[in-house]
């Protein structure tokens, strides 16, 4: 849930991306304040991934890693539930707020941003089960 507030006052016209940042605001009207529903840190492994929803900072085996918000929120729920298998359709679902059925996603797009996370963290933090989905290995 995301309270939004335009002038002190309350209003519903504003569309977002997610639950995180303005996608569009309709009828030219300035917003100065955007409030996030808070988000638990993840800290796996003994400290070894640590994240921070509130700033999407990310720290690996002691070294900040740059990811982009997607990345970022495409790691944060696999670090939700570390060992489950989440399918393609629901990271898409979850992080880009779209519903689609397995064979209209568009093109790679979730397999690209895993790849983009694996490329920056290593290739073995996240453990692909074909036709099944991807989970964050244990740490």
């Amino acid at each position: 849930m995301i309270k939004k507030v335009l002038d002190g006052k309350f209003s519903s016209s504003i569309s977002f991306w997610n639950e995180n940042r303005i996608y569009k605001s309709g009828g030219g009207i300035h917003m100065k304040y955007v409030f996030p529903e808070y988000k638990e840190n993840v800290v796996l492994g003994n400290g070894k991934l640590q994240l921070n929803p509130m700033s999407y900072q990310v720290i690996y085996e002691g070294k900040e890693i740059d990811l982009t918000p997607r990345e970022f929120e495409v790691l944060y729920l696999l670090a939700l539930k570390p060992n489950w298998v989440m399918p393609k359709t629901n990271i898409y679902h979850s992080v880009w707020g779209i519903h689609y059925h397995d064979n209209q996603i568009p093109y790679r797009t979730v397999e690209y941003v895993i790849w983009k996370i694996r490329k920056k963290m290593g290739y073995d933090i996240i453990e692909t089960l074909v036709n099944v989905g991807y989970r964050l290995k244990k740490l």
